[in-house]
């Protein structure tokens, strides 16, 4: 699972399929299938917007710690956390990105709170 973030205010995410190495084909198909029929890209992305919103009082009271460094810090706890047992799950490629993200981390978290303001 990969997730691509888009730079917009607030910040969204879409994701996809991702497969290394030598992935059986028969499982793949599989995948693929099941990613398409339960629209999952589309679910992990409305899950994503809210966890967006939930995390961006606790990025912002990171960056008046740290700046981009405790952003960037927090956020690959979290994906790591993640990642740790659940290596596939959405919630560890949504962490992994915003993470690797350097607009992100330096400006992307605070727009992430617009949606919270606006609902």
């Amino acid at each position: 699972m990969v997730a691509d973030l888009e730079h917009s205010q607030p910040p969204s995410v879409r994701f996809r399929i991702s497969v290394e190495g030598d992935f059986d084909q028969m499982h793949l198909k599989r995948l693929k299938l099941h990613f398409e029929k339960f629209e999952l890209a589309k679910l992990y992305a409305s899950q994503a917007g809210t966890i967006l919103s939930g995390i961006a009082g606790k990025l912002t009271n990171a960056w008046v710690r740290g700046g981009k460094d405790e952003v960037k810090f927090l956020l690959t706890e979290d994906a790591d956390s993640w990642g740790k047992h659940h290596k596939n799950c959405w919630q560890a490629a949504l962490y992994t990105t915003l993470a690797d993200s350097n607009w992100f981390c330096e400006e992307g978290f605070a727009y992430a709170a617009v949606e919270a303001v606006s609902e």
